[in-house]
């Protein structure tokens, strides 16, 4: 059988890349994920992509940085990947080798369009990608009619949030699983990335604050945020315009509808209560090991094999603050916070060794 397309995907933002994991898996493109331009440097080298596609702004190692080293290691077409609506843009990317622009959220037709174009004589899979994100269909029929859904369903948040969902379902090839996957994804990370906008404005640091709201437009389309995704737009213009009182000025307005919808949305996954067990001399000398392999399954974005890791040290109470620390680092983990789990567990290893 033939092996099909093998696509590199770049970007910070975890959404976009399941979002454009999910989009390349409906017309069977297998898709390989990486969270920074470097780490998609050091994953050229070792491996054959067909094409990359690479997203512009991205904080440290830019989109058209991390391409000019891309290409001294292999042939493959790079592809950018922008929000960026500035009709020069284009030219740019071209001018920096690039072989053509795609708009975020990523489109099926134009992105099928690309891959004939750049790639004629390789042909997507036959065969089912597999999913290696589950979820409950959002319309799922059941044994109850519509309007006996209970209030917290999804169908029902959404209208009263105004979620685009089936503009966003549309753009995933109609895969009700991603949608949640990735609505789950945005809802529980939401909150930390508003505290990471908010000391960035604190600080007036508007380098790192463009390149963050900018991604969060990007997320807040792809979730069906439009209004949210729009407020985003006007602070990215705001921000690159020098306007940045006005930008103080409004942010406060975006932080309170953006948390809103987040907390609005975390009802349909509720935290449930684990039974902890006293820890054993055993399971602290595992533990050391345990969080050794997770460093090594974030490094490669594996977030499944991350969270299997850690599940049998979830269920142990260790004392304070270790069992706690476990409890957030399982949640920046499934929030794919990797940034954040990455300190937990620098944290938690050198308390372990003490």
């Amino acid at each position: 059988m033939q092996r099909g397309i093998l696509a590199l995907v770049v970007d910070d933002s975890e959404i976009n890349l399941i979002v454009a994991q999910e989009v390349l898996r409906a017309i069977s493109v297998e898709a390989e994920l990486a969270g920074s331009g470097a780490k998609a440097v050091e994953m050229c080298k070792l491996r054959r992509y067909d094409i990359v596609l690479m997203d512009h702004l991205m904080p440290e190692m830019d989109g058209i940085e991390a391409a000019k080293l891309i290409r001294a290691v292999t042939d493959a077409p790079v592809v950018a990947l922008t929000a960026n609506e500035d009709p020069d843009a284009q030219a740019l990317f071209l001018e920096n080798g690039f072989a053509g622009m795609l708009q975020k959220p990523i489109d099926v037709a134009q992105l099928s369009d690309m891959l004939a174009r750049l790639l004629p004589k390789k042909k997507p899979r036959t065969d089912p990608i597999p999913n290696a994100r589950t979820g409950e269909g959002l319309y799922e029929e059941d044994d109850g009619q519509p309007e006996d859904r209970p209030a917290g369903t999804l169908p029902v948040i959404a209208a009263e949030v105004g979620l685009d969902v089936q503009n966003s379902l549309a753009k995933l090839g109609g895969n009700e699983a991603a949608y949640v996957s990735i609505l789950k994804l945005f809802a529980q990370s939401g909150p930390e990335k508003l505290r990471t906008l908010e000391d960035m404005l604190a600080s007036w640091n508007w380098k790192d604050f463009l390149i963050a709201i900018h991604g969060q437009k990007s997320a807040l389309a792809n979730v069906g945020a439009t209004a949210l995704s729009e407020e985003a737009r006007a602070l990215e213009k705001a921000v690159r315009d020098g306007k940045h009182e006005l930008v103080e000025a409004v942010f406060s307005g975006f932080h309170s509808r953006y948390l809103a919808l987040c907390e609005k949305l975390n009802v349909l996954w509720p935290e449930e209560p684990v039974a902890l067990r006293d820890a054993t001399e055993q399971d602290s000398v595992r533990l050391t090991e345990i969080l050794r392999e997770i460093v090594g399954f974030l490094d490669n974005l594996e977030q499944e094999e991350a969270l299997e890791a850690l599940a049998p040290v979830i269920g142990i109470r260790y004392g304070e603050p270790l069992t706690s620390s476990l409890a957030a680092l399982h949640s920046a983990i499934g929030s794919y916070a990797y940034d954040e789990a990455a300190a937990i567990i620098k944290r938690l290893s050198k308390g372990v060794s003490e």
